[in-house]
C-alpha cells in the first residue's frame, strides 16, 4: 500500500513527534503534545484526527486516537509504528540502545575475566570481585572508565618481581607492563590506582601517602630512585 500521504509537511510535527515519543520510551502509548506554528500544519492535523487542533497551542493528542483515525481510514490495514518504520525507517530505541550496551559490557567483562582464568591472580580476582564490595565497585569503575588501566593493573599484579623473589626499577617495570617507564610515577592517578590492588593483593594498607607508596612498592619487589 502507498503510504506517501504520511509524508505530508504539514503532518511532519504529528509523526516526528510520535518518532521521537517512540524511540525514547519503546513505547507507542499514553499521549503526545504538539504545537503546531502554522496555520497548515493546525487544519491537517485536525482533518486527519478528527479533533480540533490551534495554531501556536499546544495541544494534547492521546496516542489511541491516532490509532483510531488510521484504522477508519483507506489506511486501516496499516499499524502506527509501520507507518512510522516508512517515514524514518528502522528506528533503534533508548531501551534497545541500553540493551544492546550492557549486552558488549557483559561479554567484554567475560573477557576481561577470561583472561586471567589461569594465571596467578585469578583466584584473588574472583574471591575478591565476590566478597569485597569495595574491590568490585572499583574494578567496575575502572572497567567503564579505564579499561587499558585496569588491564595494565592486573598485568602488572601477575608480574609483581616480589613474586619471582626479584628486585625492579619502578620505570622498568612501567616499561615491562605498558610501555610507558613514567606510566606508574607516583604523582600520577595511575600509580594510586594500582597501588590501591597491590594492598589488596598483598593485605596492606594503602592511604595514598609517599611513605606508603614506598612501602608497598618495596613489599611488593619495586624500588625507586633515591629511595
Amino acid at each position: 500500500m502507498n503510504l506517501d500521504y504520511f509524508k505530508d509537511e504539514n503532518l511532519k510535527l504529528l509523526f516526528d513527534t510520535l518518532k521521537d515519543k517512540y524511540i525514547r520510551t519503546s513505547k507507542l502509548t499514553g499521549v503526545i503534545k504538539v504545537f503546531p506554528k502554522t496555520l497548515e500544519e493546525a487544519k491537517k492535523i485536525s482533518l486527519f484526527l478528527g479533533q480540533n487542533i490551534n495554531k501556536n497551542e499546544e495541544s494534547i493528542i492521546k496516542i489511541t486516537t491516532i490509532e483510531k483515525s488510521i484504522e477508519q481510514s483507506r489506511f486501516s490495514e496499516v499499524s502506527l509504528l509501520e507507518i512510522l518504520e516508512y517515514l524514518y525507517g528502522k528506528m533503534v530505541t533508548r531501551q534497545e540502545i541500553k540493551l544492546k550496551k550492557e549486552k558488549e559490557n557483559n561479554t567484554s567483562y567475560h573477557l576481561f575475566l577470561e583472561t586471567y582464568k589461569n594465571t596467578l591472580i585469578y583466584d584473588f580476582l574472583i574471591t575478591s570481585i565476590s566478597n569485597d564490595e569495595n574491590f568490585n565497585k572499583k574494578i567496575q569503575f575502572l572497567f567503564h572508565r579505564n579499561l587499558k588501566l585496569l588491564y595494565f593493573i592486573m598485568d602488572g599484579l601477575n608480574q609483581l618481581p616480589t613474586i619471582f623473589n626479584t628486585y625492579v626499577n619502578l620505570s622498568v617495570f612501567a616499561t615491562n607492563i605498558t610501555k610507558d617507564p613514567h606510566y606508574f610515577d607516583l604523582d600520577t592517578s595511575n600509580i594510586h590506582h594500582f597501588l590501591w590492588f597491590v594492598s589488596k593483593y598483598l593485605d596492606m594498607d594503602y592511604d595514598k601517602t609517599r611513605e606508603s607508596q614506598i612501602k608497598i612498592l618495596n613489599q611488593a619487589g619495586i624500588y625507586i630512585d633515591n629511595y
